[in-house]
């Protein structure tokens, strides 16, 4: 399953988890396995970062987002910044 369709699955399952839905019936609903979906909502726990900038960066909007970003240039030993991504 690809980042952005388990974006939209955790994104379906947090505002379905607001209505009582348990993690079996939710995963049951979408045919995954229950411990796919319990590894997503961990994983997602586990990453040391704002509440905001997980939210964007592990849903729909971010993940495209991201898959739209340029490559950053690979460092060289001519580059002085050392391949730094530019500023935004």
């Amino acid at each position: 399953m690809h980042r952005d369709e388990i974006a939209r699955l955790l994104q379906a399952y947090k505002r379905a988890q607001a209505s009582g839905i348990s993690q079996r019936d939710f995963a049951a609903s979408q045919g995954i396995a229950p411990s796919s979906l319990q590894y997503w909502l961990a994983r997602q726990a586990s990453i040391a970062a704002p509440p905001e900038a997980i939210t964007f960066f592990e849903g729909p909007v971010g993940v495209t987002w991201l898959h739209q970003r340029p490559s950053w240039p690979k460092p060289s030993a001519n580059d002085p910044d050392g391949g730094d991504p530019p500023p935004l």
